[in-house]
């Protein structure tokens, strides 16, 4: 999961608070780093390790969906997440080619109000997608076929 503080994977945030700790106690003592110290400096990592770990578990997304395009170049990808109480919708088109794999933002659906939730995803065209919400809402974006970049976007209660 990036974290949206720092742009890193929780786990880089993790593992480079677990080197701090590792290097504040394998510090000499000479350098000024005497006990006090350490025990201050390790609990207030400490602290913040289990904080980001925590961080992980309560506001990870709940799951992925992918929708290819016919033809393959592009993909839509759908991400469960959760706003407090209620149900989001993420929605990212990716290319699919492993060397220029970039992500472009679709839209977002907040199911606060039913209306508002996603109900159905297609593809009616290699570049064309088709988005329905619960309260009968429809939406059509065009998808440039050469970079994969949506023309447009669609929102729905975020």
């Amino acid at each position: 999961m990036l974290d949206p503080l720092t742009g890193h994977t929780t786990a880089t945030v993790a593992l480079l608070l677990v080197s701090l700790m590792i290097a504040i106690w394998l510090a000499p003592a000479r350098l000024g780093r005497g006990p006090v110290f350490r025990a201050l400096t390790s609990a207030g990592l400490a602290t913040l390790l289990l904080g980001t770990a925590g961080y992980a578990v309560l506001f990870a997304p709940t799951g992925h969906t992918t929708y290819p395009a016919p033809g393959g170049r592009t993909a839509l990808v759908v991400t469960d997440d959760i706003d407090v109480i209620d149900p989001l919708w993420i929605l990212t088109v990716r290319q699919t080619s492993p060397w220029a794999a970039r992500t472009w933002p679709v839209g977002c659906f907040n199911g606060d109000n039913p209306g508002n939730s996603l109900t159905s995803v297609a593809w009616t065209s290699p570049t064309r997608l088709q988005i329905e919400t619960g309260g009968g809402s429809s939406f059509a974006v065009e998808i440039d076929p050469t970079t994969g970049r949506p023309s447009s976007t669609a929102t729905a209660g975020c």
